[in-house]
């Protein structure tokens, strides 16, 4: 797959949440291909990801966009929350030290395109001490820029299939391995 083709975005606000949305059809759209693939591999994964340690799922509390995250373990009963999407019979919330953070696209500076409702942007703007936040993306979903506004907050790392940022909180300094792919990408971008 290749990077979205999506014009510069705009510096307006109005203007930018269309473009964010326009970019948000585009990745989604290149996504469908990979499905079917991901849904076989999700099984294995999750058995090596969950063994020894404590998971929360996220769970939308209402459609104002509030939302935790529930003490999960495999085997545990579910039920369905807002949406019909499945969550934890129990609510037993926990603050994660550490999550994994769902990433539509993403920009060299470490910022997010999320799926356009702002559960996750919201929670992590409210919660102290921030947790650890890992993105996971195709590297083709790689944006010029979100024009971040107050709201977003950076990942300290992306995990694509080619590549890993880093960001040091201290400094917000940003770096690519391979080192060369953000000078690289960015100018062929902007």
């Amino acid at each position: 797959m290749s990077p979205v083709d999506l014009e510069a975005p705009p510096a307006d606000w109005e203007r930018l949440r269309n473009w964010r949305g326009h970019a948000r059809q585009k990745l989604l759209a290149q996504r469908q291909e990979m499905r079917s693939y991901v849904r076989r591999a999700r099984g294995e994964l999750a058995k090596r990801l969950l063994q020894d340690c404590q998971v929360g799922l996220p769970v939308a509390l209402d459609r104002a966009h509030s939302m935790e995250f529930w003490n999960w373990q495999p085997g545990a009963p579910m039920g369905l929350g807002l949406w019909s999407i499945p969550i934890p019979k129990r609510r037993d919330p926990i603050v994660p030290a550490a999550l994994i953070v769902p990433l539509l696209g993403f920009d060299a500076d470490g910022y997010r395109l999320g799926y356009g409702s702002g559960f996750y942007d919201r929670w992590l703007a409210q919660t102290e001490p921030r947790p650890f936040c890992i993105g996971l993306a195709y590297d083709d979903a790689l944006l010029p820029s979100i024009r971040p506004q107050a709201h977003d907050v950076p990942m300290d790392v992306i995990v694509t299939d080619l590549r890993v940022m880093t960001r040091d909180r201290a400094t917000n300094a940003v770096s690519w391995d391979p080192p060369e792919w953000a000078t690289t990408n960015r100018a062929r971008l902007l």
